[in-house]
Formats: structure tokens, C-alpha cells, sequence
């Protein structure tokens, strides 16, 4: 060998050495199962997807009946007679805000009729039924506004055509709705000891949401691999995990599942807070009604100016009613009692009395359906809840507010503490002439009738704000003019 490449074949570079045909292989087939492996999750996330768009709630029905609404208004005005004078004469500058008055008067007289709340699903008869109703009444008003502020009148050809296709469109765009829903039910699996499991499991099946419960399996598996390969949408598990467990819906968390306490799948579901679920750590941690300070001053402002003007409205109406309480029962005519306000305070409440006199002579008792210590005329004032009008003076002295957790007798709040884990913390919030818990759960007279009231109050302490007391406002002229209480 010459002596000069032996000299400088010490500095030459290393050849690489060359690669073993097998682990080529080997890397290829791993990209190719990792791209593989992507593709499929990114689709699984876009089905699953699918699936939540076509779980409507009460946002996504509005922007549905507002649309129906102005489309129909405009197709009304399309397909009447006057539909050649529509382009060339003033109508054609009044049609889009004929339209987006329909629509704006059109989602509170839905609310009210219950056609935005996604948990209650009526039969075909009973959907018509409502729509019928929630367009007539909306028509109404339209009418009526029209010709007071636009000093004109909506042709009667627009009025039939426009409110025939609004109840088309309601009812079809919900049969639609609930056909899609069918179609791409959530799989929801609920975690944890069997009990827990056992009792979940019948809450929603009492409860029916569009979801399709699956059971976890019995033997010890990946639970990532089986959620893939079970196309589960949603885990829901229980309190008290183990650092496994973390790690094992972490897991499917990666894997694009949704993962939820159960305390959280309940309120997203079903807007109340399972209170068995909840410890104090959860109520440190919860964004209460006490750090909202502009909506607590927005809130009392409206409290004054509305009780206020009611006291003045209502007075004819609470004139007639003590008359008719003086003609047919001796006795008094407002009713005071002393409830539980906020932070454990103590103040008098005033109603219109709607029992006979000494109705409790024995002690304190819950009103129960049908009490036979209510008079006649009491069970008209209780119906129409006239009686709490007088209540308008706690809400202006500050004792109460328009909307709240509705006040407790202190007899009954130191046994239902006892009995209810943090019943004490509903007095957080002042108390309301009505409440997230009226207008979601009938009448009770009960320790587990206190509980589901308790599980709604909850729910609104933590979620108040401007928007859902309209909500309960609204629903509530609804629960009014059916009569409940």
C-alpha cells in the first residue's frame, strides 16, 4: 500500500454505515402507522364532533326560531298578493325590519311556551300545539307594535302565509333535529365504584337525554384502546381517583374523549348540581354569586325600579283580592311570616293570605297539593300567585330580589341543615320572588323535595348573571299563565 494514502487515510472521514434493510423497514412501517394512527384520531374528533353540533340546547334553538321567523316574514310578504309592490314601494324599506321584529318578539314567546329547553321533547300533537301558539301570540304582538311605533299594519295575506311557514318551520326543523339526534346519539360511559355506576345510570334513564349509555368493561383493559375502539364520546367519572386512574383518562383525554366529573356532566346536562357530589373544597373553588359586584349593582337597580312600579300596577289587583279574602274569611289580610334571608338574617315576609285563620295553631307545617287549610279564593291567588305580590315592599326594602332561591321558614332551615349537606350556603344570595328552582321543579312539601330545590339553587348561584334571570323570567310568565305553581 503507498505510503502516502496510508499516511492520510487517518484523516479521512468516516463512511456511515450503511443501514440494515429491516430497521428501514421497521421506521417506514412506524411512520406509515403513525400517520395511519393521526388520520384516524383526526377524523374520530371530527365525528365526534358531528355529534355535539347536533346536541342542541337553548342557544342554538334560538338562533334556529329567529331565523325561521325572519325567513318566514320574508317569504310572507314574497308569496302574498302585494309581492309586485314589494320592490318599488315603501314596503320594500319596512320588509327587513318588519323581519327582525318577528324574530326579536318571536324567541321570548318561545322560551315561554318551552320550546328552547332541549330536555322536554313533546309528542307531534303537543309540538304543533305549542308552535301554534308561540306564532299566534308572536303575530299578535308584531301586529301591534307595527301599528303603534310604524303606523302601519301588517297585510292580513302576510299575517296567514308568514305564520303558516313559521309553524312549518318549527316543526320541521325539530323533527329534523330529533331524527339527527337519533342518528348521532353521544355514547356517554360513567366510571367508578358499582353503586355510583348503578345510580347514574337510572338518574338519566328517569331523565332522558339523547345519549347512549354504554357500561365499562368488566375486565382490567386499556381504557384508551376501549374507548377507541368503542367510539365512546364522553367518560364521566366519580369523585375520589387514584393517581392510575388520573393517568387512565388522561389517556383518553389524548385520544380525543371528553372527560367530566359527574357533578359537571349533571349541570351541562341538566342545569343543577348534584349536591351529594359537591364538597367544600368544590364551593372554595366555584365562581359564587359574591364575586359578581356590577351584577349584583345592575341587579339591585332593577329590583328597585321594577318592585316600585309593580307595587303601583299590582295595587287594583291586590285591592280586589283583599276584598274577596275579607267577604269570604274572617280574619286578616295580609299574611306575615318570618323566613331566613340572606346570610342566616332573619326578616318578615308579607303575602296576601290564602288560609284559613290559626291554620297553624299546632306548629309549623309544610303547605302541601290540595291543602285543605286553603281557601277558595286562596287557591285562585296561589295559582296565579298573586299572592306573592305584596312581596314587592321585601324586594324595595332590599330583603329580597326579583329572582333568587325562595325564602325558607327558620323552623324548617335548621332541620334541612341537618338533613341536606350545604343547605346552609343557599342563603348566600337573597332570596327571590322566584327562583331557578320554581320554574324547573313543582311544588314540594318534603326533605327530598328540599333537595331538588337545593340542587337548582345551587345552580344558579353559581351561574348567575343577567341573561338566565331573563331565562327565569320568562319561563316563569310561562309556569303563570299555566296555572302551576
Amino acid at each position: 500500500m503507498p505510503s502516502n494514502i496510508a499516511d492520510t487515510s487517518l484523516n479521512r472521514p468516516k463512511r456511515p454505515k450503511r443501514p440494515v434493510v429491516g430497521t428501514m423497514n421497521e421506521d417506514r412501517r412506524k411512520q406509515r402507522d403513525e400517520a395511519a394512527e393521526a388520520l384516524f384520531f383526526e377524523k374520530r374528533v371530527k365525528r365526534l364532533s358531528r355529534r355535539r353540533l347536533f346536541s342542541f340546547g337553548t342557544l342554538g334553538w334560538s338562533v334556529n326560531d329567529g331565523l325561521v321567523a325572519f325567513v318566514a316574514i320574508l317569504f310572507g310578504y314574497w308569496l302574498s298578493p302585494v309581492a309586485d309592490q314589494v320592490a318599488t314601494s315603501e314596503t320594500a324599506v319596512k320588509l327587513l325590519p318588519c323581519a327582525v321584529t318577528f324574530a326579536l318578539l318571536f324567541l321570548p314567546t318561545a322560551h315561554v311556551a318551552g320550546l328552547h329547553d332541549p330536555r322536554k321533547r313533546s309528542n307531534i300533537t303537543e309540538l304543533v300545539v305549542r308552535c301554534l301558539v308561540t306564532t299566534l301570540i308572536a303575530m299578535s304582538l308584531l301586529s301591534l307594535c307595527w301599528m303603534l311605533f310604524s303606523f302601519l299594519r301588517v297585510g292580513r295575506y302576510v299575517i296567514l302565509i308568514s305564520s303558516l311557514l313559521s309553524v312549518l318551520g318549527l316543526v320541521a326543523t325539530r323533527c329534523i333535529s330529533w331524527n339527527w339526534s337519533s342518528t348521532f346519539k353521544q355514547k356517554v360511559c360513567f366510571i367508578g365504584a358499582e353503586t355510583f355506576c348503578k345510580k347514574a345510570i337510572g338518574f338519566v334513564e328517569e331523565n332522558p337525554l339523547p345519549v347512549l349509555l354504554t357500561v365499562p368493561p368488566s375486565a382490567k383493559v386499556y381504557l384508551r384502546n376501549w374507548a377507541v375502539e368503542e367510539d365512546v364520546d364522553e367518560i364521566v367519572f366519580d369523585s375520589g381517583l387514584t393517581a392510575q386512574d388520573e393517568l387512565a383518562l388522561l389517556g383518553c383525554l389524548d385520544a380525543g374523549v371528553k372527560v367530566s366529573s359527574y357533578s359537571d356532566f349533571i349541570e351541562e346536562r341538566y342545569n343543577l348540581i348534584p349536591v351529594d357530589k359537591i364538597d367544600a373544597q368544590w364551593l372554595f373553588s366555584t365562581r359564587l354569586d359574591l364575586s359578581h359586584p356590577y351584577y349584583q349593582g345592575v341587579k339591585r337597580f332593577i329590583d328597585i325600579a321594577v318592585s316600585a312600579v309593580g307595587l303601583v300596577v299590582t295595587a287594583p289587583f291586590i285591592l280586589i283580592a283583599a276584598i274577596l279574602i275579607k267577604l269570604e274569611s274572617k280574619g286578616k289580610i295580609f299574611y306575615s311570616q318570618v323566613r331566613t334571608g340572606r346570610f342566616g338574617r332573619s326578616f318578615r315576609i308579607y303575602k296576601l293570605r290564602t288560609m284559613a285563620s290559626n291554620s297553624e295553631a299546632n306548629g309549623a307545617q309544610w303547605a302541601v297539593k290540595n291543602d285543605a287549610r286553603i281557601t277558595a279564593v286562596g287557591k285562585i291567588l296561589r295559582k296565579t300567585r298573586l299572592d306573592e305580590l305584596p312581596q314587592f315592599w321585601n324586594v324595595l326594602k332590599g330583603e329580597m330580589s326579583l329572582i333568587g332561591p325562595r325564602p325558607e321558614r327558620p323552623e324548617f332551615v335548621g332541620d334541612l341543615s341537618e338533613q341536606i349537606p350545604f343547605y346552609q350556603q343557599r342563603h348566600l344570595v337573597k332570596p327571590g320572588l322566584t327562583g331557578w328552582a320554581q320554574v324547573n321543579y313543582p311544588y314540594g312539601a318534603s326533605v327530598e323535595d328540599a333537595y331538588n330545590k337545593l340542587t337548582y339553587d345551587f345552580y344558579y348561584i353559581k351561574n348567575a348573571s343577567l341573561a338566565l334571570d331573563l331565562q327565569i323570567v320568562l319561563r316563569t310568565i310561562g309556569t303563570v299563565m299555566k296555572g302551576s305553581r
